[in-house]
């Protein structure tokens, strides 16, 4: 959407509560992490991949969950 707060592209932080698509994730590597956001949806969520391409994870997340750097 045109009015998102991020677009594909957009280096992100993860902020406030650990979103359930995550929580098999070690927090504080979560919290240290830089995400890309790869798409947004209409539905006020956003797939995320970790900046270091180490593995192919993408994770959806609600929108308000993420900060742009």
């Amino acid at each position: 959407p045109a009015d998102a707060v991020v677009k594909p592209g957009d280096e992100v932080r993860l902020v406030g509560e650990v979103p359930e698509s995550l929580a098999d994730y070690d927090e504080t590597w979560l919290r240290e992490t830089t995400f890309v956001v790869r798409y947004v949806g209409r539905d006020a969520m956003v797939g995320l991949q970790p900046d270091l391409i180490e593995d192919y994870v993408i994770a959806t997340v609600p929108a308000a969950s993420v900060q742009p750097l």
